[in-house]
């Protein structure tokens, strides 16, 4: 089975403070998406500087 979200959790506590606080989260996930695009933009790559492979 896949699982289709994101779980985290947490525990948290303080200085001086003995509570002991807990929470968990669970985000859905949409499906599988291809950022490589997105991410060569914000890192400010440009498309020549990739080195793509031939098949020769």
């Amino acid at each position: 089975m896949i699982r289709r979200s994101i779980y985290g959790a947490r525990k948290l506590t303080a200085c001086d403070h003995k509570d002991v606080y807990t929470d968990e989260t669970d985000f859905a996930v949409a499906g599988d998406r291809d950022r490589t695009e997105v991410a060569r933009e914000v890192l400010g790559l440009e498309d020549d500087d990739v080195d793509e492979e031939t098949d020769e």
